[in-house]
């Protein structure tokens, strides 16, 4: 069976390897962008096969998780999107794209493989 590719996007080191760790123990491919540039521009890549994105909001660099997400969408209508922050959930309704699912900080690293493996299910 394949690996499904996911874009990790977190500029936190510890929490970027928490979950990329646990997200390929739950088998999938992660490719781990530190901040929204790097994720961006994987996302751009004429080749990237992404199906989930999980994405910090509060990200260095030209844009942010809101950007990620929007531009994942434009991108692929079907991609599964978390996001994950301490701080923003007030603004996940309105900067969020449908369908996707946020998480608060501090979290459990199976609450973000259990939100990305339940969208992935529901969009296929």
């Amino acid at each position: 069976m394949e690996l499904q590719d996911v874009l990790l996007a977190e500029d936190e080191p510890i929490i970027r390897l928490l979950v990329e760790d646990a997200l390929a123990a739950a088998g999938y491919a992660v490719c781990a962008a530190a901040d929204s540039d790097e994720a961006l521009a994987l996302l751009n890549a004429p080749d990237q096969r992404f199906v989930g994105i999980v994405t910090d909001i509060r990200m260095p660099g030209a844009g942010n998780g809101w950007d990620i997400g929007r531009r994942a969408r434009e991108i692929r209508q079907d991609v599964a999107i978390v996001y994950i922050s301490a701080d923003s959930e007030p603004e996940w309704a309105a900067h969020g794209v449908p369908d996707s699912v946020f998480i608060q900080k501090p979290f459990a690293q199976g609450q973000v493989v259990a939100a990305l493996s339940t969208l992935l299910n529901k969009m296929s």
